[in-house]
């Protein structure tokens, strides 16, 4: 339930349906402290993200956001965020096959996740451009 509520965290309906779940078995308190702490995970994975490549830090960024995948896999948004950073890191040091690879699958999977996402073609462009 974390793992969806984490890749799905704006999701207010969502959260609602997972607090039911827990209101039908009596433990409304635990699931409401499961389900913010869990919607505030994605948030704090994403703004702390977000600060240190806006402070210049895009190798931190990028291994904090790398981190973060792996406690939300399917998240579109950070998804996104991790492959600007990736773009951002090809734009400043030049092309490397690796950054070029994360980048590019985490936009496949955040438009398989998102299909209608405008970022997704928005970044991708600026992928290809760099080729």
């Amino acid at each position: 339930l974390q793992f969806v509520i984490r890749n799905n965290h704006e999701d207010s309906e969502l959260a609602l349906r997972a607090q039911d779940i827990f209101e039908k078995g009596s433990m409304s308190g635990e699931g409401r402290k499961l389900v913010q702490s869990s919607r505030q995970q994605a948030i704090d994975a994403m703004t702390q993200g977000g600060e240190l490549a806006s402070q210049g830090k895009l190798e931190e960024a990028l291994a904090y956001l790398n981190h973060a995948k792996t406690l939300m896999p399917r998240n579109p948004r950070l998804l996104l965020n991790h492959s600007h950073v990736a773009i951002s890191l090809l734009q400043k040091n030049g092309w490397r096959h690796d950054l070029e690879t994360a980048a590019r699958r985490s936009i496949t999977t955040a438009r398989q996740v998102s299909p209608g996402e405008k970022r997704c073609g928005e970044l991708l462009a600026k992928l290809e451009a760099l080729r």
